[in-house]
């Protein structure tokens, strides 16, 4: 069984789950330990990061990456999952004083942190049972969750009545479907997604992504590793430093090293209690640490 570590940029088709993707590659691969970070609901697009091997224990540091998406949403229409895959809710007539202007005005309010509420078609858990689930079964709360979530940009890319097309970059947990939801709600007429395209999470672009039968001729060819992202490239954001020998056996023996007298200064000082990325002079991963005073801590260690 060949040994793979890194992550895999998929081009995600419409009419699929992110958990459909991760099981056909496990079968092309034939590879115990995948995931994804970051799931797409079935009828959106675009980049869906898939780690292989130990990179499934970078989930975390995936999944809280800035997202880009595209989306586009109809108003007037109104559905029971906020996206073209439920069922008709009503219909409302879209008011012809609908601007550019005034929909501008109402994305500001969606800027920044902001408190969103959770859809109720999500994977969600109220009561140890996932929203979705008490949806289906007409047992959905009456009151849903909300949470805080981080849209970093929010911009109007075209508007053509009943159609608004939008981009958005934003941080973890942030539904496109509620947002295109409140956007309509406030519009004062409803609306629902239509399309949504992902076209980035972290250093991960579309313009870059590859679709499962790349995958597939790479596997018959024995060149699935040109494929693979590496865990350097993936937390090229966290502060990084190389490790000797020497300080690679006090880490597998799970033992601490000192920050002053590391053998290689980190490429940025790790602030304390924040991860810090140690690899070989080879840019193999050994492990992610946290800095508490001068003591570097293994938190996570791959190097075997």
């Amino acid at each position: 069984m060949v040994d793979y570590f890194g992550v895999l940029n998929i081009d995600k088709p419409p009419g699929c789950t992110s958990y459909d993707i991760v099981h056909k590659l496990k079968k092309i691969l034939k590879i115990k330990k995948i995931g994804h970070g970051g799931t797409l609901d079935p009828m959106a697009t675009g980049v869906l990061p898939i780690l292989l091997g130990k990179a499934t224990r970078l989930m975390d540091f995936v999944a809280i990456d800035r997202k880009t998406y595209v989306a586009e949403a109809l108003l007037g229409i109104v559905t029971n999952t906020q996206d073209a895959d439920g069922d008709v809710l009503y219909q409302e007539n879209v008011p012809d004083t609908i601007t550019k202007e005034t929909i501008q005005s109402i994305l500001s309010k969606w800027r920044g942190t902001v408190i969103q509420t959770v859809p109720v078609y999500s994977a969600v858990k109220q009561n140890g049972r996932r929203l979705y689930e008490l949806a289906r079964s007409n047992q959905a709360p009456k009151k849903l969750p909300s949470r805080e979530v981080t849209i970093h940009k929010l911009e109007l890319l075209n508007w053509e009545s009943p159609t608004l097309q939008i981009k958005v970059e934003c941080g973890k947990g942030t539904y496109i479907r509620q947002l295109a939801s409140d956007i309509g709600r406030e519009l004062g007429c409803g609306a629902h997604l239509t399309s949504l395209r992902r076209t980035q999470v972290g250093i991960l672009k579309s313009e870059d992504a590859i679709s499962i039968e790349v995958v597939e001729k790479a596997k018959s060819t024995g060149s699935v590793h040109e494929l693979i992202i590496p865990p350097r490239l993936i937390l090229s954001d966290l502060p990084a430093a190389e490790v000797s020998e020497e300080e690679i056996k006090r880490l597998l023996n799970g033992q601490h090293l000192d920050l002053d007298a590391m053998a290689h200064s980190p490429s940025v000082v790790p602030e304390s209690g924040k991860p810090f990325a140690l690899y070989t002079k080879t840019n193999d991963l050994i492990a992610i640490t946290k800095v508490i005073g001068t003591k570097v801590l293994p938190k996570k260690v791959f190097y075997s």
